[in-house]
């Protein structure tokens, strides 16, 4: 098998090992029941509730699904590469969510670049990182 596959893998396993606390967290940030993620996702809400116990393991378009709408409520999560996830909280408010959203993701652009410099360094030492960065 590839080293692909193997990160392929690795990648979809956190991604589901981490889904039912990301749903969790997510509703409580919007102060939504299951109910309501289930109005604004179209996702049933037995699947969100056996996917918030880790009963099921969902669909790829059901998982985007639940995801797309966090996204479009404010909700953003970014997997880390040592395991877990960050999750930032967007509060749209009035005319200044535009300015809000340039904020995050200029934040976000900088996580992402730090991520990708940890990862250079726990891959390949200190100056992959400094190469990562050019």
């Amino acid at each position: 098998m590839s080293f692909e596959g193997v990160q392929h893998e690795s990648a979809m396993g956190r991604l589901y090992a981490d889904l039912p606390s990301k749903v969790k967290a997510g509703r409580a940030a919007l102060g939504w029941s299951q109910g309501d993620l289930e109005k604004m996702s179209g996702v049933s809400k037995v699947a969100i509730a056996r996917l918030e116990v880790g009963k099921i393991q969902p669909r790829l378009a059901t998982i985007a699904q639940i995801i797309k709408t966090f996204n479009d409520n404010g909700i953003h999560f970014i997997d880390l590469p040592t395991g877990g996830y960050f999750m930032a909280v967007l509060s749209p408010s009035g005319g200044k969510a535009e300015h809000i959203y340039q904020l995050y993701r200029g934040q976000m652009e900088s996580l992402r670049s730090y991520v990708d410099a940890l990862e250079a360094t726990l891959r390949h030492g200190p100056l992959a990182a400094v190469k990562a960065n050019q």
